[in-house]
């Protein structure tokens, strides 16, 4: 950026961080987050894009577990969406407890638990066979005037199948 003349912005930082999740270079975008903290101070954002790539790119717990408890440190506080990527993790290894936790925890934050959580609820629910908790969650998200979806559908189904 120096050489072309280019200012640094928040919104590039962030694509590039994208960018390096998305093919693979999880490690190499959260290295290059921390060591430019100087220049773009440690936020939820930069922080989120890190944790969707461990949660839902390579679905590795520890190392999402890691990353939460590096924002921690950090003095970064999660957000609905931190609570949302941690939530489906969790969901896809069959982890219900922990998934179940993290959605109280994220209520009485007061964070609202949007359609990707329900599904991942609804998921992790059908899997553990806990199939008429999983319709109750269906009916919460409907009472919250969310609209159920392929998405929400196939959380179901796929784990029946």
């Amino acid at each position: 950026m120096d050489k072309f003349r280019l200012t640094p912005d928040q919104e590039a930082f962030h694509i590039l961080l994208n960018a390096l999740c998305k093919y693979g270079n999880i490690e190499e975008a959260e290295e290059f987050m921390l060591v430019n903290k100087k220049l773009f101070p440690l936020e939820t954002k930069s922080f989120n894009i890190i944790l969707n790539a461990w949660c839902n790119i390579s679905v590795d717990v520890f190392e999402a577990k890691r990353v939460w408890r590096e924002m921690s440190k950090c003095c970064v506080t999660p957000d609905a969406t931190s609570y949302t990527h941690l939530i489906s993790c969790f969901s896809k290894v069959g982890k219900l407890f922990d998934s179940l936790r993290l959605y109280d925890e994220m209520k009485k934050r007061g964070w609202i638990p949007g359609i990707s959580v329900y599904n991942s609820l609804i998921y992790v629910l059908t899997c553990e066979n806990c199939f008429k908790e999983a319709l109750k969650i269906l009916d919460k998200l409907k009472e919250e005037g969310l609209q159920a979806d392929a998405t929400t559908y196939n959380s179901m189904i796929c784990p029946l199948c």
